[in-house]
């Protein structure tokens, strides 16, 4: 039987930087359409992988390889595996573009997932924050039939509520005094109300420099992180 620690001891000496697992009761909270069960019943467990970014650098070449390779560990040890990496989302492929009738609508929440698999928590400038890294991480994801123990959610917190995310958007579109909340485990996790459209279009000015070299500045300064930014 595969066992939880094999699988983030195996991802680790692959490359990972950052390696967490969580159960599918845990997505109960979060909205249907963002479920992996919806599309994959027999799912047991969810496997996050952390990619550390240098200075707005996204390795796109090594973190695949490293996906693939835990995905052969599981399938080598005769369970499903499932990879799910951002790159087409930020190519923009299928972006706006309507489900079929009768067919599952699911996406999965990359932030959310992460949070589940124990990894940090969803800061409220919508951004994923490591204690490792804070902003500074590509995610990547694993569903599987795999029945591995699952790491226990964050216990810390990053985000203090500063506001400079909002305060140096460019664009406006993090509304602090608007939250969205989900319920995780039991647990109640919120973060500001995102304007999609005005984030959208300011990151093709900035690149969402603004909130996140802000984030990162502040963590970095109140010791919230324990890796700083090369």
């Amino acid at each position: 039987m595969l066992r939880a620690e094999k699988v983030k001891e195996f991802a680790k000496s692959h490359g990972a930087d950052l390696v967490g697992i969580g159960s599918m009761d845990r997505f109960e909270g979060v909205p249907l359409q963002n479920d992996p069960r919806r599309i994959f019943p027999e799912v047991r467990s969810i496997i996050g992988l952390g990619f550390r970014i240098h200075n707005a650098s996204i390795d796109d070449v090594n973190a695949p390889i490293i996906l693939g390779e835990v995905g052969n560990l599981l399938e080598d040890n005769g369970y499903e595996a499932i990879l799910c990496q951002d790159t087409s989302v930020r190519l923009g492929r299928g972006v706006r573009k309507r489900i079929e009738p009768g067919k599952p609508d699911f996406f999965l929440h990359f932030r959310i997932a992460a949070t589940i698999c124990g990894m940090g928590e969803i800061g409220l400038s919508n951004i994923f924050l490591s204690p490792e890294f804070g902003p500074h991480q590509k995610l990547a994801f694993i569903l599987t039939d795999a029945p591995l123990e699952p790491d226990l959610l964050f216990e810390g917190k990053i985000c203090d509520r500063c506001m400079m995310c909002s305060k140096e958007c460019p664009a406006g579109a993090i509304d602090a005094t608007k939250t969205v909340k989900i319920t995780i485990a039991g647990r109640e996790f919120e973060w500001g109300e995102l304007d999609k459209e005005k984030c959208s279009a300011s990151r093709y000015v900035c690149g969402a420099r603004g909130c996140i070299s802000a984030c990162t500045t502040h963590l970095e300064q109140t010791g919230k992180i324990t890796k700083h930014l090369q």
